[in-house]
């Protein structure tokens, strides 16, 4: 098979797909072919890998937002209970509930906090 149809082909699939042809299907292809193929496979489980943690640092900073400021933190975590991205839902909960610690926090230290 041509290199560039291969590549072209492989792209599309997802990770879990690609593990699949790995497993069952290397005999249909040459030993160049799967070194492609598998090249392939690593280059989309680290482009995973980046975007998880590029979602884990802005979820970190909305919570930090949402603790500061807990009014731009109830609002942004209700923007992001309104999407429709599963992520960004259980991102906005989680900035909900470190706006709802900081209002919390913030009646504490309102009545006076810890009296000795």
């Amino acid at each position: 098979m041509d290199r560039e149809k291969l590549t072209a082909e492989m792209s599309g699939y997802s990770i879990s797909e690609l593990e699949m042809i790995c497993e069952t299907q290397g005999e249909y292809y040459t030993d160049e072919e799967m070194d492609l193929i598998t090249v392939i496979l690593e280059q989309k489980r680290q482009e995973e890998k980046t975007a998880e943690s590029k979602g884990l640092l802005r979820e970190t900073i909305y919570c930090v937002i949402a603790l500061l400021f807990n009014v731009v933190g109830l609002i942004l975590g209700i923007y992001l209970l309104l999407s429709h991205d599963p992520n960004k839902k259980k991102m906005g909960k989680h900035v909900m509930i470190a706006a709802f610690i900081s209002v919390l926090l913030g009646v504490f230290l309102l009545m006076g906090g810890f009296r000795f």
